[in-house]
């Protein structure tokens, strides 16, 4: 059946359809020219008014389409179903686009999950299986039975200089030293070392405790300094090397350099760690210094960070990233701790930053 007047059936659907007047107009007018039927047959250029009115009613469906254009006989509602299917298959692709888009980026973690170093046990030892690299240093889990070495290597007079930078000591004697110690022992983000050294250079000139009983044996050496892993968070695969102690005998030597290797080592390789941090007061330049000097990458300056001592401190960050390491920081380090890169008087032919440098131009 024809249409006689198509004004009146936008009228009629405006009012069946409760559409206000303003929309009804601007139906009229504009969508008007595109209603064309013919016979029994509707033609398609009917979709721009389906698709206005589906935009003002989204519940709109063929079964209420029927209702609103009562003069299209039984053949043409097919169609116009098919036109409403279509449309709402649209409309869902757009809102499965949108929630994809809402989707986290990022890359996705892979790889086995990271290990919290105080799961292990206490018998771990770093360096014992790599004498060439290690330079006759381990280390160890800091207990209480290494706080006598510790206390002859690192406290009394001329070692004021250590603490510096560090959130505890001086300490005057052995009883504040125990408590420090066991502070990093019981502290859950920290899981310090001690670091062992057979090398009799290494020990502190101070006089020896008339009682022996605390020496370690000949093959483990005696605990000269301390090191830990701070911020331990597996989770997010990210910890921190810090809280570093070192004698001053064994500060800018051979083995201080190994000691950082083998804790690096330890977090990639043993703890799948994809993230170790190094921070430090930023008025701190020889920190800053071994920072870059052992790979890692400076990523700013955290300003008013912490208050140490009752002083404001504001925290360098640096960092070194998995890929890094196993790409050329780790293997730049393994071949400057090669005994061949020494002469007899144990210097370095070349310099671990020399040696980096050509080690990444070749990855790249």
């Amino acid at each position: 059946m024809l249409v006689k007047n198509k004004h009146n059936m936008l009228d009629h659907v405006g009012r069946v359809s409760g559409l206000p007047l303003l929309w009804r107009k601007q139906i009229r007018r504009k969508r008007a020219r595109n209603i064309k039927l013919s016979g029994s047959k509707a033609d398609f250029t009917m979709l721009p008014i389906v698709k206005c009115l589906q935009s003002h009613i989204p519940y709109l469906t063929s079964l209420t389409m029927t209702h609103l254009i009562p003069e299209c006989t039984k053949p043409q509602q097919p169609k116009l179903t098919h036109m409403l299917s279509k449309g709402n298959t649209f409309k869902q692709r757009t809102t499965q686009h949108k929630m994809a888009s809402n989707e986290p980026e990022g890359d996705l973690v892979t790889g086995p999950p990271a290990i919290d170093p105080s799961s292990l046990p206490s018998t771990t030892i770093l360096g014992k299986d790599t004498p060439s690299l290690s330079h006759g240093i381990t280390l160890r889990p800091l207990t209480q039975s290494h706080t006598k070495d510790l206390f002859t290597n690192l406290c009394g007079p001329g070692t004021e200089h250590l603490y510096k930078y560090l959130p505890g000591g001086p300490f005057p004697d052995i009883e504040s030293l125990t408590k420090h110690l066991q502070w990093l022992i019981d502290e859950p983000s920290c899981y310090a070392f001690s670091i062992f050294s057979a090398d009799k250079t290494h020990l502190s000139n101070q006089t020896p405790h008339d009682d022996d009983s605390h020496k370690n044996n000949s093959e483990e050496g005696t605990a000269i300094s301390v090191i830990c892993l701070l911020n331990i968070a597996a989770p997010n695969r990210s910890i921190e090397i810090g809280h570093v102690l070192f004698a001053p005998t064994l500060q800018r030597t051979t083995p201080a350099t190994a000691a950082y290797y083998l804790l690096k080592k330890f977090c990639f390789q043993d703890l799948h760690y994809q993230r170790v941090e190094w921070k430090c007061n930023d008025r701190n330049e020889p920190s800053k210094r071994a920072a870059l000097r052992l790979g890692f990458t400076y990523e700013g300056t955290f300003r008013k960070h912490m208050v140490v001592k009752g002083r404001r401190r504001d925290s360098a960050w640096f960092s070194v990233l998995d890929d890094e390491w196993e790409g050329y920081v780790g293997a730049a380090l393994e071949k400057w701790l090669e005994e061949g890169n020494f002469d007899e008087e144990g210097k370095q032919k070349r310099k671990l930053e020399d040696i980096r440098r050509e080690v990444q131009l070749k990855e790249d």
